[in-house]
């Protein structure tokens, strides 16, 4: 799930970049996003902001004191095969010289234009349309984990299915049968977890899973919290594996249903999915996020 949303600006007023710039951060964080602006003054930087990778929104003033025409700006991006929303805003817009702009910009695509006392409206606008490819990409990668659930029901439904063809005796064979490859799973990675002495090879073994390393943290932290201060960030982290972890852990294995005319996720636990939810989950992630980075920052202290 993506967290960041990163803007560049170009912008010649400083005073007028951070008030509109304020505006759009505290937009983008009630939507639970991180806002990373990159403040530009003129073109002198163009080539290599452009080479930035996961920009999700360019903001260009057409008068820039400093450097080339804002539309310029906007053909010398384009020839660099960019294709991220602008938009493109002028003291005076609609002007006399927009037929020629007009001209200029003829088949450059995802241009928006308003004035530069419409400009934080507009990118609130052009920023929650943009969310809304945003989370389509976050549903592309999240493809795998929603087919995974359904995967995992259908061959649930197949294995229940036979069950109940089955008498009592031919039930509990097939149950001792799928007992003895839960346990040979279990054994195998317990007999390969005792075979490891090595601290390295064993945090890089794949039956440590996320949950394994929730708690193993947890014990790390809980011996160092009063030497390098860290009671507040303990508390949270105990609250991960509930806030993270288990709705990931539902989140891949569930199916999508509806109910009462609202999307709802059904598996062991049913819950209604909107942009409430979507909202609450990227928050927990941003939370949980950072103090696992305060955490570390405090342990290297």
């Amino acid at each position: 799930m993506k967290l960041n949303y990163k803007i560049i600006w170009f912008e010649d007023d400083q005073s007028e970049f951070d008030e509109m710039s304020e505006k759009v951060s505290s937009f983008l964080e009630s939507k639970a996003f991180n806002p990373e602006i990159i403040h530009e003054i003129s073109d002198e930087n163009l080539t290599k902001r452009i080479g930035e990778k996961d920009v999700d929104l360019i903001i260009i003033d057409y008068n820039l004191a400093r450097g080339g025409k804002g539309d310029k700006l906007i053909k010398a991006i384009r020839g660099y095969d960019i294709y991220t929303e602008i938009i493109f805003y002028s003291v005076d817009y609609p002007g006399a010289r927009e037929a020629n702009l007009n001209d200029y910009l003829k088949g450059v695509d995802g241009i928006f234009y308003c004035r530069r006392i419409d400009v934080e409206e507009k990118a609130k606008a052009v920023i929650t349309l943009t969310l809304r490819k945003i989370e389509d990409l976050n549903n592309m990668r999240g493809l795998v984990m929603a087919e995974v659930g359904s995967i995992d029901k259908k061959m649930l439904d197949i294995i229940s299915l036979h069950a109940n063809t089955l008498g009592s005796p031919q039930k509990e064979v097939l149950s001792s049968k799928i007992k003895e490859i839960i346990i040979k799973s279990l054994q195998d990675n317990l007999d390969k977890a005792q075979s490891i002495n090595e601290i390295e090879k064993l945090l890089k073994e794949t039956f440590f899973g996320s949950n394994l390393k929730w708690r193993s943290l947890v014990k790390v932290v809980e011996d160092l919290k009063t030497s390098k201060q860290l009671d507040s960030h303990f508390e949270v982290l105990k609250k991960l594996e509930e806030e993270v972890l288990r709705k990931r852990n539902l989140l891949a294995h569930v199916t999508e249903g509806i109910k009462d005319g609202k999307k709802i996720l059904v598996g062991k636990e049913s819950f209604e999915f909107n942009e409430i939810t979507s909202v609450s989950i990227r928050k927990s992630l941003i939370t949980h996020s950072e103090n696992l980075d305060e955490i570390n920052k405090k342990i290297k202290e």
